[in-house]
């Protein structure tokens, strides 16, 4: 995603995703929090309302291992913002640099990793996991970005537009 205060790029909003945590369902933290568990099979093709699941502090999985991006990825500034708010420090078991490898860590009970919804909206997994909306993890856009003062061809006009399109009807109108 770019600052608004970036003024080399036009940015053209694409879609919305919701940073959710990610935790294999057969972990011990999950005693007693059925209330807030979203399932990825919930999140398959549709356009979910978070606002239906209750949001959950991140203290609550103060035991577990933490698998993280690494400093300088848009997901890392997420998770720092939660665990600053909460007054949390996490036990750090990986800094990685793909969401997905984190995600395959996590489902192979390696410890909890931050998501987005997108993950699951497109692909359905199979893996053994429950998601939680955290308290304080929000939402990120991702943008398609093109240099300022840069002639937009039709093609990447008919890209743009295509794109939009393809994902208006799995995520909130972004426009």
């Amino acid at each position: 995603s770019f600052d608004d205060e970036d003024i080399s790029h036009q940015c053209t909003p694409l879609l919305n995703e919701k940073i959710l945590l990610a935790v294999h369902a057969n972990s011990k933290c999950n005693a007693g929090l059925e209330e807030y568990r979203i399932m990825p099979d919930d999140l398959f093709n549709t356009n979910f309302d978070f606002s239906s699941v209750p949001q959950i502090s991140i203290k609550k999985f103060k035991d577990e291992k933490f698998i993280l991006l690494k400093n300088g990825h848009n997901m890392y500034k997420h998770a720092s913002k939660v665990f600053k708010e909460s007054g949390f420090t996490p036990q750090i078991s990986f800094r990685l640099d793909q969401l997905l490898t984190s995600y395959a860590l996590a489902a192979s009970n390696n410890g909890v990793c931050f998501v987005t919804d997108t993950l699951f909206k497109y692909h359905r997994f199979r893996d053994n996991v429950v998601l939680y909306n955290i308290k304080g993890s929000g939402s990120r856009t991702l943008y398609i970005a093109q240099k300022n003062n840069r002639f937009t061809t039709h093609a990447m006009s008919e890209f743009i537009n295509i794109s939009k399109k393809a994902l208006a009807s799995k995520n909130d109108d972004v426009s």
